[in-house]
């Protein structure tokens, strides 16, 4: 039954899509990132004929390094009216974008180590568009709510080289597969222009990261508050 429903959703959207006016856009967006990120680091083992014992025990550290920054989308994507009145719709985007961070270390330590960092962010999203106060035929203003699935990356710019003397790697480097509620206000202007304040919040997030040494990091706190602007043909 539940994939009878899903079916039958999908064939009243695509039905609806195919009936509505399809309108490209182009776009940029820009604003403050914040990520929380966990320090963790397995038990060190000594083993000798299959005995081994603990050298250096392993620990997990809640927020130990904070990052704070900027990160700047380009975006394009379509967007879908299904009334006489263009006061509903859909859309569909892709992003990508690159940002600068400061990671602080958050962990009280007497050796502070705080890196310089940058951001690289890949995404494909839908939102729910609602224009609903109307000023006249060309200007309206509404809000949107929508999920993206997105690649973050938050990396160190000071690289150390590997063991082999060969290659360098990030200090800190963090890697996350995301889902992101979005959501946000939309001043349409001219028929052409959309002004929007947005906010993402991940729900789920799945992580990797490495360091120097045997540390991992992981983004678990994350939020992106951003100002953007588009032109649709």
């Amino acid at each position: 039954m539940n994939t009878k429903k899903l079916l039958t959703t999908l064939a009243i959207l695509a039905s609806l899509i195919s009936s509505s006016q399809a309108r490209f856009f182009l776009g940029l967006e820009g604003g403050y990132v914040y990520s929380g990120v966990d320090e963790s680091r397995e038990d060190s083992k000594s083993c000798v004929d299959w005995v081994c014992t603990i050298t250096k025990p392993g620990y997990h550290i809640k927020n130990a390094y904070s990052s704070n920054g900027y990160l700047i989308n380009l975006n394009l994507g379509n967007e879908y009216h299904f009334d006489n009145q263009n006061k509903f719709g859909i859309r569909w985007i892709g992003l990508i974008g690159y940002g600068n961070a400061n990671i602080e270390n958050k962990k009280g330590t007497l050796n502070l180590k705080n890196y310089s960092g940058y951001l690289v962010d890949l995404a494909i999203g839908a939102d729910i568009l609602f224009d609903i106060l109307r000023f006249d035929k060309k200007n309206t203003f509404g809000f949107f709510v929508g999920v993206e699935a997105d690649v973050r990356v938050l990396n160190s710019k000071k690289n150390y080289l590997n063991s082999n003397g060969k290659y360098y790697f990030p200090v800190f480097n963090s890697f996350s597969l995301r889902l992101v509620p979005r959501f946000g206000l939309s001043l349409f202007l001219n028929d052409h222009y959309r002004i929007e304040l947005i906010g993402k919040i991940p729900a789920y997030s799945k992580c990797d990261g490495s360091g120097q040494s045997e540390e991992e990091y992981r983004m678990t706190t994350s939020y992106d508050a951003m100002l953007s602007y588009k032109y649709i043909f």
